[in-house]
């Protein structure tokens, strides 16, 4: 897991050792055809989002966030790797777990 977390923080670099942009050596990945992700009044630095993901108010540092991710309000992440999820929650599915973020509306998109 720590070689994980090393390479896929290593990404977020202005020079990754591991370059997603090498002509010469492409990389083909399969589309997944997913929204845009969406990121209102968020600080970003030095990070690397995946498509389909909802970080609202967040505050983002040398980190990775994985394929429809959901970061809540006035949350911090630093130097980390969020892994995704592969599905999206339904709205009951999202109610049932009792999100306890202080600001729920701002999770009605």
């Amino acid at each position: 897991m720590r070689a994980l977390l090393e390479v896929n923080l290593d990404l977020t670099a202005p020079l990754p050792k591991f370059n997603f942009y090498n002509e010469s050596r492409r990389i083909n990945t399969q589309a997944g055809f997913l929204a845009g992700s969406k990121m209102p009044d968020c600080h970003l630095h030095q990070s690397v989002v995946s498509e389909g993901s909802f970080l609202n108010g967040s505050n983002i540092r040398n980190s990775g966030i994985g394929i429809r991710s959901r970061i809540g309000y006035e949350t911090t992440i630093t130097r980390s790797y969020v892994m995704g999820a592969d599905f999206y929650e339904t709205p009951e599915q999202f109610e049932e777990r009792e999100c306890t973020t202080g600001h729920p509306e701002y999770w009605h998109w």
